[in-house]
């Protein structure tokens, strides 16, 4: 060994039997298993992965539960590692790319799509299952490959919410000043939220 010679780091390698196995699908840090989730809500993915290298990288796609292979698919879903993690490894002095999940992480945030962009409206009660993969290049040191594979257990998106604006009312005056009403209701499905900011407001004239 040579005086002065940095620590040389030897990654952990790919065992010959990787496996994972998807733990909680649920609506925000520390919360437990749901049913239903929220469309535009942030959720937490967790796992569990061994015989994987530290480099091992985390992917997922939404797909149905009623259906196996072609066509199950509905959607490619980004994932991104929790700030708690990021923290961790800094504290570590253990550089990173912040964009990318690795499986050694154990958890990651993803944004709730709309289940009405994905299917038509007949279908927004199917049941959904998030396929957690992972991948690594440690194993033929170029081409990412797949190691390992697991579905989450089913559960349902809520499509979003939106403002529906019903038709006016007869004014309450002949002449003179009046009123005159009309309903502004929530309903699903619909791009967008209902939030007090967005619903429709007045005065109407």
């Amino acid at each position: 060994m040579r005086l002065g010679a940095g620590p040389i780091v030897v990654p952990a390698q790919t065992s010959a039997n990787p496996s994972l196995r998807v733990t909680t699908v649920a609506r925000g840090a520390g919360a437990g298993s749901t049913v239903q989730l929220e469309a535009h809500t942030t959720a937490t993915l967790a796992w569990n992965a061994s015989g994987v290298s530290w480099a091992a990288v985390v992917s997922a796609t939404l797909e149905r539960a009623d259906a196996g292979g072609e066509g199950a698919i509905l959607a490619h879903v980004p994932l991104s590692p929790l700030q708690s993690v990021l923290d961790a490894d800094v504290d570590q002095g253990i550089a990173r790319a912040e964009a990318v999940v690795l499986a050694r992480d154990r958890r990651a945030a993803w944004v709730v799509p709309d289940i009405a962009t994905l299917l038509p409206g007949s279908q927004l009660d199917t049941a959904v299952v998030l396929r957690l993969a992972v991948t690594d290049a440690a194993v033929t040191g170029s081409a990412r490959i797949s190691l390992a594979t697991s579905l989450s257990e089913p559960f349902q998106l809520l499509p979003a919410f939106e403002w529906a604006t019903g038709a006016w009312g007869v004014c309450s005056a002949e002449c003179g000043a009046g009123t005159r009403q009309r309903t502004v209701t929530c309903v699903r499905p619909a791009s967008g939220t209902c939030s007090l900011s967005t619903r429709v407001q007045g005065p109407f004239f």
